[in-house]
């Protein structure tokens, strides 16, 4: 890492404004921030940070600073900003949106992280109305024009970049992120597994799925290729979903609603937003990972899945794949009843377990935050030079 292109200290501002608290996306870029933190460098960072976001301020050095602003603006040089524009204005050389958010800043470089383009695919679950489409787009289109970078968290979101803006490619970059990693397997015993799974409603184990539900998570798949499976068997296990059941998406049902229409209430757990500690022994407990998503942008709960030891059904659609490798069964996403067929040897064939689990923990651990640290950095670097 070359840190001595930069002669004199420097800030760097990464807004975590528009990430999904309840959904892990807070928690999972918080890695980021610790892990530029801790590397040598001669820049500072500002963490602005929803009023609402618990941030531990003491797991990083006195270079990062946190700003949590109550306005949820863009615009840096708009005078409604207030106290964020007091403090970055003129100060600030970077600004680092982590979730494919822009403002205009006549004095920073910008630099934009892109997850994936879900509603460019999925607009029918994406907006409550046309107007909202619009103005995505046209959010869309500014970023390509504004950003001096693009980091894209996969090859499948570089692809798509590409292919939707192929004038914008010479500012994309490919970045892999990595898994949180507190997930881990449980220091517990079978015992404690059993009375966990006991106490849950599943003494037997489980099947899990974990995440948010809109359409292109593909919710109304997993409960037909459940529903299907329950019906081939004469001791079924429980299927456990971990997530705001009756958080509503447009075009959907709310998954509570899901449930009660195939008549489910008895064999599906909801278990709500749940604590990072409290979705650990989840993981760790359950007996197979179902994850039939139409579209993910990298896989993350895939890999915190893996991570904790479980082993992993997921469709082979998009940046799975590529996430995944070998370590997981894929199927496609278009026949409920394949994937209700495969989930029985997944739960019976010891060997297959083995080795599916052995995989996964080789493959969660080949993704690391400091490395994706490290190529941040050098991108703030390249932009100071």
């Amino acid at each position: 890492m070359r840190v001595d292109i930069v002669p004199e200290s420097f800030r760097v501002a990464l807004d975590l404004r528009g990430v999904s608290h309840s959904e892990g996306g807070h928690r999972r870029l918080i890695n980021l921030v610790r892990e530029l933190d801790a590397l040598p460098s001669p820049l500072e960072f500002d963490l602005i940070s929803n009023p609402c976001h618990e941030i531990d301020s003491h797991s990083w050095s006195i270079r990062t600073h946190t700003i949590s602003p109550r306005l949820r603006t863009r615009m840096m040089h708009h005078p409604g900003v207030g106290s964020l524009r007091k403090v970055l204005w003129g100060k600030t050389r970077i600004m680092h949106f982590l979730t494919g958010d822009i403002w205009y800043s006549p004095t920073s470089r910008t630099v934009v992280t892109i997850h994936d383009l879900a509603p460019l695919h999925f607009p029918e679950f994406s907006f409550a109305s046309k107007a909202e489409e619009q103005k995505y787009h046209r959010h869309l289109k500014l970023i390509i024009e504004k950003a001096d970078v693009i980091h894209a968290v996969s090859e499948h979101t570089l692809k798509d970049l590409k292919q939707h803006f192929p004038h914008g490619a010479a500012k994309f970059r490919l970045i892999h992120p990595a898994p949180d990693p507190f997930f881990m397997p449980e220091d517990w015993g079978l015992e404690d597994r059993a009375l966990f799974r006991y106490n849950i409603g599943s003494p037997r184990g489980f099947l899990l799925s974990v995440g948010g539900f809109n359409g292109w998570k593909n919710p109304g798949f997993l409960l037909e290729a459940y529903h299907h499976y329950r019906k081939g068997q004469k001791d079924p296990r429980k299927l456990v979903i971990a997530g705001d059941p009756h958080k509503p998406y447009p075009g959907l049902p709310t998954l509570y609603e899901a449930v009660c229409r195939l008549n489910l209430q008895q064999d599906v757990i909801l278990l709500g937003r749940v604590s990072d500690s409290f979705l650990r022994k989840v993981y760790c407990s359950a007996s197979l990972f179902l994850y039939p998503s139409k579209l993910d942008g990298f896989g993350y709960s895939v890999l915190e899945a893996m991570a904790c030891g479980c082993p992993v059904l997921c469709s082979n659609e998009t940046a799975l794949p590529e996430t995944v490798g070998e370590a997981a069964q894929q199927l496609p996403v278009s026949d409920p009843q394949m994937w209700a067929d495969a989930i029985p040897p997944l739960l019976t064939n010891r060997a297959a377990r083995v080795e599916l689990v052995e995989k996964g923990f080789q493959q969660a651990a080949g993704y690391d935050w400091k490395a994706t640290a490290e190529q941040v950095l050098q991108i703030y670097l390249d932009l100071l030079k």
